[in-house]
Order: C-alpha cells, then structure tokens, then sequence
C-alpha cells in the first residue's frame, strides 16, 4: 500500500484494547474491502501508518487503542502508554454495550488484564483472565455498589503492591475461595448472601457462573489484600516474629475474607499460601496456627 491511501467511506475507530483479529475483520467488512486485501498483510508501523491514513485516527490514538501496533519508543513519546493493556494479556469479549455504540458486533474482542473485570463506563461484569465471561453472560452490577468498590480497591492495590504481585496472589486467592465455594460456611457469609440476593442467583451456583463469581469477588479483593500485606510485612521475619504474623493474618482472614471461616492445617490453602511466600525461614521454625475448636496445629514454616 503507497502513501497516498484514500479515506474509508465509513472510518470506523477502534475501541480500547482491540485486538487486531477483531478490529480487521470488522473494518473491512463495514467497507466491502477484500479480507485478501494488502490492508491484511501489512505489520507494524506499516500497518499503523495505513490505518491513520484509511480511518483518521490520529498516530497516539492508534497506539493507544491497538496494544498491537504499540512499540517501545511509543512509551518514551507518550509516557501514559506505561499503564496501558500490553498484547501480551489475555482476551475477552468487549463489553457489549461500548461495542454497541460504535456499531459493533458481540464478537468484538479486546485485551484484558485480569483486574478489568468491570467495564466503568456501564457498570457490567465483563469478567477477564481466570473470571471468565462471555459476552451473552454479561449483566449490570449497578445494584451492587460493593463490586464496584472492590474493583477500585483491586486497582489500588496494584498501584501499591506492583501488578506482578498483585496478579499473583489474586490468582492464589480466587484458586482458594473456589475451594471453599461450596463449603456451607462460604455460603452463609453475611456479605456473599448479600450480594447474591441482589443479583438475584442461586447459593448452588456455579463457581464459574459470572453473577456467582462477582458475587464474591469482592472477598476475592479482600484476600488478595490480606496476601500482600502479610508478604510485606513478614519480610526479614524470624522466629517469633513470623508466628505473630501468620496468627494475624489468620485472624484477619476470619473477619475480612469469608466470616467464620478459620483456616487451620499446613494443607489448608490460605495456610500453604502463607508459608510457600515464607523464603526465609529455617527448617526448624514453626509456627502454632489456633484451629477452629481451640486446638493448636503446629506446622513448618520453611516450605
């Protein structure tokens, strides 16, 4: 393709975090262009140059959109591309609505990462990574503003913790409140019934039905702070110290995660949890975590 490339007769734009798979194909069939066509074949700045040209969005609007044709010496001339979605995170139906507005289909796909589960701007679950949602699955959370406010936790905490960690120990808290899910204890939790009342679902559902899991995302949230608190504050912990921090720590799951649940045992999942982030212990630290009925379990600290 030369330089001088007409306009398109209907220059659609991209939406945030299109995929290319996704804006291509939609391009081209809402201006009759060949799918064989040298628009296709282009990669790179080639493409993003062709795409300017053909739509009129402007060069930082295509970086900003389209994680695919976004390069490093993007980030030094635009520096809020640092925060942006890379191509390297996973992909998820775009929220309907927003594809809606702009004419597009429900099979619009875009990069997530997986603390965009939301989409802000209409209040529907849209699910990313591991919290699947597909795009006749979403639905408003407008009666349930704690979602919500999860969510703005969960973005603070990767802008206190790093989105490595951050990503990491949200994928070990929903791994273990999947197992609890279908614990009667998990089901009583004041705030989960709370929740799933107001989305109007069922206590037996799914743990892969998207109104169930946003029902306790926001417990999800809450552990995943409880995670990066105690790694941070176990740091350079020995002996005594590291017992006062796991007997906190268990202490504040019971409040703050899912009530009444009081996890005990080495092969507890929020116990493994702790002690596999606990690098600098001694094969003979323990620590005595207080069970359920009073009972004291003594186990490993090293891992």
């Amino acid at each position: 393709m030369n330089s001088a490339i007409a306009r398109l007769p209907i220059p659609l734009p991209p939406l945030s975090n299109e995929t290319l798979d996704s804006y291509l194909p939609r391009l081209a069939q809402r201006n009759y262009l060949a799918r064989s066509g040298g628009l296709f074949k282009l990669r790179g700045t080639e493409l993003r140059l062709a795409l300017h040209q053909l739509t009129g969005v402007s060069d930082i609007g295509l970086a900003t959109a389209l994680p695919q044709v976004r390069f490093s010496e993007d980030r030094e001339r635009w520096p809020h591309l640092n925060l942006a979605v890379s191509a390297r995170a996973p992909i998820r139906p775009a929220c309907r609505l927003c594809a809606a507005t702009r004419g597009t289909g429900s099979d619009t796909k875009v990069f997530a990462s997986h603390e965009q589960v939301i989409c802000q701007q209409h209040r529907r679950w849209v699910g990313a990574g591991i919290l699947k949602c597909s795009a006749d699955q979403q639905f408003s959370i407008a009666p349930v503003g704690e979602v919500s406010r999860a969510n703005v936790r969960h973005q603070h905490l990767i802008k206190t913790y790093g989105r490595g960690s951050t990503h990491q120990r949200f994928h070990d808290a929903v791994a273990a409140l999947m197992h609890w899910h279908d614990w009667p204890i998990f089901a009583r939790d004041p705030r989960i019934q709370q929740r799933r009342n107001q989305l109007r679902i069922q206590a037996a559902s799914s743990t892969r039905d998207p109104r169930d899991v946003a029902a306790w995302y926001p417990n999800a949230v809450a552990f995943t702070a409880l995670l990066l608190s105690y790694d941070r504050a176990s740091e350079g912990h020995t002996g005594m110290q590291r017992r006062e921090t796991l007997r906190s720590a268990v202490d504040r799951f019971e409040l703050d995660v899912v009530v009444g649940l009081r996890p005990s045992g080495a092969t507890s999942p929020f116990i493994a949890l702790l002690l596999a982030n606990d690098r600098q212990a001694t094969t003979n630290e323990h620590a005595e975590v207080e069970v359920a009925d009073g009972r004291r379990h003594r186990c490993r600290l090293a891992y």
